[in-house]
């Protein structure tokens, strides 16, 4: 911290005039000496003014040796702690340190102190540097380099030596040097005096020199007074500042300063209001300075509250402040002075104290367990929520009423209030810090057990006592239960059939189990293990059973280590029994466990697992797909049969992963049948399909049957997997050629139907023509028209034998083509002109398109005019008369295609597939009507296919015509 600048000594001006005062009294009579003491006395003068430069030249030194110390502790302060007002004390007395350079320099007169100010310069220089270098340094968060604090500490020490051995010891020499010039001056007027005046000179000198140093002893003594008030406002912990009579800043202390932010120097003559701003704490806005109105009112302005102190770099400050006028000799007002101190540690405190008093209070409130707490004379004072929910009084009902009359029941009254009384008289209390278990007494009347703990607050004065209870009825009730099942438990424990033990584990020095020891055995454990409770207790297990198998103590003690209950079966050689185990920690290092013999049951297992690796064997080497499943359904074993018709694992099958390779079809029929086999114990036999392992599926039958034991409950499944795929396969095949024999057999009693019909139409005109030619004799006309019709009947029955022998050749592939190079169109028009007279018969529109250009083909025209001879023939027939028949014939590179269609009664969509069947005819009815057995479709099919064409039937439905387009290769 800095140091204020000391007032400056007396100068030599003041002094000179005070001794001409006192020398005027004798111009009068020193008329004749006046010009000569005149030239001394201005030689005096200016001796006096060297005095006083030497003086100045002495305290700048002085005060530049105070400001490099302060500059160097202030740099070592913030290099350690990085405290920013350190680092602005090191500007401010660097600052400080070149002002006192300038005024050396200023009063530096000889050669010596030049040359003296000159070595300051660049000494200086370097140590502000390097005091710059640390400072830079530290607020970068780098660390302090060794190097330029170590030569900091020595550029320091050797300026400290130079200010201290040269500089000031010049100052002093210069100052005693002037100082004995003028007294040389003052010895050489006195003698000079004595000799030319006498007793006038002697009598002129004396009184100078009593004068002067009368004067002298004055300022020296002003100058005491007031470096020691200097001194003692700089040491003062409070910050202090002082004023004019204008309220303008005289003074700062080192506190001020440093509470402020105003060096002394700069606050100098600025207003107070300018240097020393505070505004209100809670209402933020500015207050009067206490100073202000000390020196406006002229009384001692008290301190005041919530003030805030805003420092000249914005930051703000609680502070207390007061003021007082400071009085003149006469009672004038000359000025005011101002002390104030930082408040923030305490205002801190007062914060802290008062969250500690609201986290007391909550806690208090929030508390879980009855706090109350009485005085001296046994009165409530305190009574948290807790109480009032635990006792049914609320707080202001029990407040100063005695504790005893409250809540203590009658019985037990008497004994508290004694107790109460022998603790005032002796200080001794037996229940304090005690934890008891008392009764306590409800608003309602009703007594309820509490835990209770007293303890005294420790106050001066009579002492304060605060019980915390708790209700613990519902403690007692768990314990009481806790006692009555700890007895039903020990009941247990003794009844039950499997043997209990409780163990404690044993380590060796190493930390390792090596052995466990016996700590509660039940009856059970005796009888199952043929031990003695008596002779085991507090012994370890190898001295009970020597040689037993490692084994036990391992278990048990990863057990009682890890907490992990554990189950295992073990055998002990040495009493030739197999134990079923079930283990847990109850506590750590120690174990409880339930021992059931299993002896008999595991050498019937043996024999069992003998026998079930005899018959796995048996499975395993079948080449038929076996499998067995447990009562509850779940398969538990595949034989590798399995697993090389899935190509999975058994571990992919087992379970219920066999359904993976189930048909998606017959899988949830399959877990049905299953599901009820299983629930209703009955046989199992079905027939589905299973996928192979190249993904082809195959029809399996399955057969399963529960195995029981001799009390009749299913102990497990037993299966076959039979592959049926081949005999499926044919089934299938010999049902559908039965369906294909049935329907050629159908359709064949059809066609003799119809033929029989056909051919008894043309029998019966032809037997007609017959009797009428018995009867018409010598009738030519008669003759000639029973000719007629004979040939036309005889004519149909032979078109009908030819149709059926075309079939049966073509059937038997005995029909050969006549190819030849023919004309498409010329074929087209021939049947055209052949069916227009049936076709107009009806009232049909017949269509022909035909392209222009001939149609060249290589195939049998007589075989081709009956193809379309007899589609024109079926679209006449089987359309409504007046309805509309086309045939249109077109050609490009590759084909020749004819379309023939019709607005006739249609074709269902699924009789499309078979029109073009062996006796397939679409509308019977309409069939009989019109003549036909059903064949020409058929003969069209054929004919075309031998011709390398196709034929192809279309129809949107019934009622909706038919087209038929034929394809024949150019």
């Amino acid at each position: 911290m800095s140091r204020q600048r000391p007032p400056r000594r007396p100068t030599g001006s003041k002094t000179s005039r005070r001794l001409w005062l006192g020398f005027g009294t004798l111009t009068g009579l020193l008329v004749l000496l006046g010009l000569a003491i005149l030239t001394r006395s201005l030689s005096i003068e200016a001796q006096i003014d060297g005095i006083s430069q030497a003086r100045n030249l002495s305290a700048a030194a002085r005060q530049l040796e105070v400001n490099t110390l302060g500059y160097s502790l202030a740099v070592r302060e913030y290099a350690q702690n990085r405290d920013p007002r350190a680092r602005q004390d090191a500007v401010r007395q660097a600052a400080g340190v070149e002002r006192r350079l300038q005024d050396y320099r200023r009063y530096a007169s000889t050669d010596r102190q030049r040359v003296l100010a000159a070595r300051l310069e660049p000494s200086w220089g370097r140590l502000r540097a390097l005091g710059r270098e640390l400072l830079d340094a530290d607020s970068a968060g780098a660390p302090v380099p060794p190097a330029p604090s170590a030569e900091f500490y020595a550029r320091r020490v050797t300026l400290e030596r130079l200010l201290d051995e040269e500089v000031q010891a010049e100052a002093v020499e210069a100052y005693n040097q002037r100082r004995y010039v003028a007294l040389s001056d003052l010895r050489t007027i006195a003698i000079f005096s004595l000799v030319l005046l006498g007793i006038g000179v002697l009598l002129a000198v004396a009184t100078g020199v009593v004068v002067s140093r009368g004067i002298l002893r004055g300022e020296r003594e002003l100058w005491t007074s007031r470096e020691r008030l200097r001194v003692t406002l700089a040491s003062i912990g409070d910050a202090v500042i002082t004023t004019d009579t204008r309220g303008r800043v005289s003074y700062l202390n080192a506190v001020a300063e440093a509470l402020t932010g105003w060096d002394s120097d700069q606050a100098a003559g600025r207003p107070l209001e300018e240097v020393f701003r505070i505004i209100d704490e809670d209402e933020r806005q500015p207050v009067e300075s206490p100073a202000t109105r000390a020196l406006r009112e002229g009384v001692i302005v008290g301190l005041a509250n919530h003030t805030l102190l805003i420092t000249r770099d914005g930051l703000e400050r609680p502070i207390d402040d007061s003021a007082a006028p400071i009085h003149g000799e006469h009672g004038e007002v000359l000025g005011v002075v101002l002390i104030f101190r930082d408040v923030t540690e305490r205002r801190e405190a007062e914060k802290n104290l008062k969250q500690a008093h609201d986290r007391r209070n909550a806690a208090f409130e929030a508390a879980l367990d009855c706090i109350i707490s009485t005085d001296h004379e046994d009165t409530i004072i305190e009574f948290n929520a807790a109480a009032e929910r635990t006792f049914g009084y609320r707080r202001e009902q029990v407040l100063g009423r005695p504790l005893g009359e409250v809540m203590i029941p009658p019985a037990y009254r008497e004994r508290h209030r004694k107790g109460v009384a022998h603790y005032l008289a002796t200080g001794e209390g037996p229940i304090l810090d005690q934890r008891l278990e008392l009764s306590a007494l409800r608003a309602d009347g009703s007594e309820f057990p509490v835990e209770l703990t007293v303890t005294r607050i420790p106050l001066e004065g009579a002492p304060v006592f605060t019980a915390y209870l708790r209700d613990i009825t519902e403690h007692k009730r768990a314990q009481a239960a806790l006692a009555e099942s700890e007895a039903r438990w020990r009941g247990i424990f003794e009844r039950l059939h499997e043997g209990f033990v409780l163990g404690e584990i044993v380590h060796d020095r190493t930390g390792t189990p090596v052995d466990w020891r016996y700590l509660e055995m039940n009856a059970s454990w005796e009888q199952i293990t043929g031990l003695s409770r008596e002779a085991s207790q507090g012994r370890t297990l190898n001295e009970v059973v020597p040689g037993v198998e490692p084994e036990w103590v391992a278990e048990f003690a990863d057990v009682a280590a890890t907490g992990q209950p554990a189950n295992f079966l073990r055998h002990v050689a040495a009493l030739d029994r197999w134990y079923e185990v079930h283990a847990f920690r109850p506590e750590p290092n120690r174990f409880a466990a339930l021992f059931l013999e299993v002896t008999d049951r595991q050498k019937a297992q043996t024999r069992l697992r003998e026998s079930e690796t005899r018959l796995r064997f048996v499975l395993d080497s079948m080449p038929q797909k076996i499998f067995t499943a447990t009562p509850d359904g779940t398969i538990d074993y595949f034989n590798p049969q399995w697993s090389e018709f899935t190509g999975l694992s058994q571990e992919q099958i087992l379970g219920w992963g066999w359904t993976q390779f189930v048909h998606p079809d017959d899988a949830d029929e399959t877990m049905r049948r299953w599901r009820h086999a299983v629930d209703s114990e009955e046989s199992l036999l079905q027939e589905h399909r299973f996928r192979r392992a190249d993904g082809q599926y195959r029809w399996h039958v399955s057969r399963g049957r529960p195995m029981r034991d001799e009390a009749g409950r299913v102990v497990m499944w037993v299966g076959s997997n039979t592959d049926i795929e081949q005999q499926k396969q044919t089934a299938q095949e010999l049902r559908q050629l039965a369906a294909a024999l049935s329907e050629t057999d159908r359709r064949k009693n059809e066609f003799l139907a119809v033929l029989a019909h056909e051919l008894r139409n043309p029998l019966a005109p032809i037997r007609n023509a017959l009797e009428i030619l018995r009867m018409a004799g010598g009738d030519a006309d008669a003759v000639a028209s029973m000719y007629g019709v004979m040939d036309r009947q005889v004519g149909q029955m032979v078109r009908l034998v030819d149709d059926l022998l075309d079939v049966s050749r073509i059937s038997r592939g005995k029909i050969e083509l006549r190819r030849e190079r023919v004309d498409l169109r010329a074929i087209i028009e021939q049947v055209v002109d052949t069916a227009r007279p049936a076709i107009d018969a009806v009232g049909h529109a017949l269509t022909v398109t035909l392209p222009p250009q001939p149609v060249h083909l290589q195939a049998d025209p007589v075989r081709l005019a009956q193809v379309f001879g007899n589609l024109l023939s079926n679209a006449r027939k089987y359309t409504e008369p007046g309805g509309q028949i086309a045939i249109v014939a077109e050609c490009d590179a590759a084909e020749a295609v004819v379309t023939v269609t019709d607005s006739g009664v249609g074709i269902a969509a699924d009789m499309l597939l078979h029109v073009f069947g062996m006796f397939t005819q679409v509308d019977q009815s309409v069939e009989r009507s019109q003549g036909g057995l059903g064949i020409g479709l058929t003969l069209v099919q054929r004919l075309v296919e031998l011709h390398g064409g196709t034929v192809q039937a279309h129809s949107e439905g019934p009622g909706q015509g038919s087209e038929f387009v034929v394809r024949l290769p150019v």
